[in-house]
Formats: C-alpha cells, sequence, structure tokens
C-alpha cells in the first residue's frame, strides 16, 4: 500500500476516522506475558500467564485499512480522470489513491474572506499529464488537481458543463462566497478565459509558492470542469480541473 516509512504532511484525521468507524475491521490484538505472585504456607507461589488485550488502531494503520477497504469495494481509482466524465457514463469511483509530483501555494489570512478558524489555506496543485493531451475537436484531456487541507462542505461529487471552474470555486471561497455560484461567472480571470498558469492566478491572491516536490495523497474527488486553461510549449491549451479533499498527504521517506 504505502511505503514501510512515510512522511505525513496532512492528515484529515476527523474525516479518517468518520470512515474506519463505517467499515468492518478486526481489532488488533496483543498478547502479553502476565505474572502473578501468591503467598501459601509452603512459601510465595509464580503464576505465569498470557493475557489478551485489543489496543487501538494508530493513525497508519487506519489509512492502511481505509485504502483495503475502498479498493476492495471498487472505490478507488488510481488516477485522476483525464476528462471531465460524461453524464452518461459517471464515475462512480469518489476517491483517489495518486502519487504525483505538486507544489504547495499559500494563501495567508489577510487576503481570505470570513472563513471561520483559518489562519491561512494550503492548496497543492499538480499539472496534467502531456500524455492525456488530444487535439481532437471539442474534446479536452488533462487535468489540473487542487488538493486543499480544509474541506468547506460534505457534498457529492459534482461536475459542470459550463461556467465556473475548480479553481474559481476556491477563489470563490477565498472571497467569503459559496463554493459554486448558482449563475455562470462568464470570462472568469481563473478558468478558461486567461491562459496563465493556475499557479500564476493565484499568486494574484497573495498567495506563496514552494518548490516541488514527489507526494502520495488519498482524496475524495468535490468538482470538476472543462473550464481550465494555461499556456504549454508556447502554446495555449484548454483542459480540466479537478478540486479534491485529501484524507492524507504523505511523502515517502
Amino acid at each position: 500500500m504505502l511505503s514501510v516509512l512515510t512522511d505525513y504532511i496532512f492528515i484529515d484525521e476527523n474525516a479518517v476516522d468518520g470512515y474506519i468507524e463505517q467499515i468492518p475491521v478486526e481489532p488488533i490484538k496483543e498478547r502479553k506475558q502476565s505474572k502473578k505472585v501468591s503467598l501459601s504456607l509452603t512459601g510465595p507461589a509464580v503464576e505465569m500467564g498470557e493475557e489478551t488485550s485489543i489496543r487501538p488502531f494508530t493513525t497508519h494503520e487506519k489509512i492502511q485499512r481505509l485504502i483495503a477497504f475502498l479498493r476492495k469495494a471498487n472505490l478507488l481509482a488510481e488516477r485522476r480522470p483525464k476528462e471531465m466524465p460524461k453524464h452518461q457514463t459517471p464515475d462512480h469511483r469518489p476517491f483517489v489513491l495518486e502519487t504525483m509530483t505538486a507544489q504547495k501555494i499559500i494563501i495567508p489570512r489577510r487576503h481570505l474572506g470570513n472563513i471561520d478558524g483559518l489562519r491561512g489555506l494550503a492548496i497543492w496543485i499538480s499539472e496534467p499529464s502531456e500524455e492525456d493531451f488530444t487535439d481532437e475537436p471539442w474534446k479536452w484531456h488533462g487535468t489540473f488537481l487542487y488538493l486543499t487541507e480544509a474541506h468547506w462542505d460534505n457534498k457529492p461529487y459534482q461536475e459542470v458543463w459550463s461556467g465556473c471552474s475548480a479553481l474559481q470555486a476556491i477563489v470563490n471561497v477565498v472571497n467569503g462566497v459559496q463554493l459554486v455560484l448558482p449563475e455562470p461567472i462568464g470570462n472568469e480571470p481563473f478558468g478558461r478565459w486567461c491562459s496563465d498558469h493556475p499557479i500564476v492566478k493565484l499568486q494574484a491572491l497573495g498567495g506563496t509558492v514552494t518548490s516541488s516536490r514527489t507526494i502520495t495523497s488519498l482524496y475524495r474527488k468535490r468538482y470538476i470542469t472543462d473550464e481550465q486553461c494555461y499556456t504549454i510549449n508556447g502554446q495555449e491549451r484548454r483542459v480540466n480541473d479537478l478540486l479534491a479533499y485529501p484524507l492524507f498527504i504523505s511523502s515517502a521517506l
């Protein structure tokens, strides 16, 4: 599942616990030697035995068991979608376990809207795979992934056919409004109407970018669109973007 030693960068322990409580898992039993000393007329007597106790799961063990359950139940994909799913064939797997290259951008509290208790917003951004690109007309393959170290709702996976990009959805929350606005925004600067890289778009909000690193994440897909655009290899390309909520983000040691 995971490497022997894992550096957990982020864990949503409440979400992990919430899922673990719903799935059947065998408790972890530990055996240890016990010693009982008693006194009698003939002197002290020592009786050796064995006791069995149940210990709680560690966070790492919870994550391993959750991944195993999701995979067995066919609820886990091994890679992000390369395009926005068609309504006729929706992807029923809400979770993805993926290893990727990503950069974290941190938006400080002073640039955020009215989000109670949030001192700053960390967003991991992973670029589309160029192998997914296609030049077929009216097909847009390749997907930016945005992992936010904050969950704003528990609503199910959603796709949109016109209007609000996933990056704009994040900016909506940053600006203190609802995730996805009911009316299309149109010509929005954080989607396909601007060919700047999404990281550059977020830097305009005061974001600070860290260097690229390889991470692994188990995440729940939240919102996908085909409303993103950026320039790569000198070419302006329309792609998809996916907002997802990570249960954990880790790096192998």
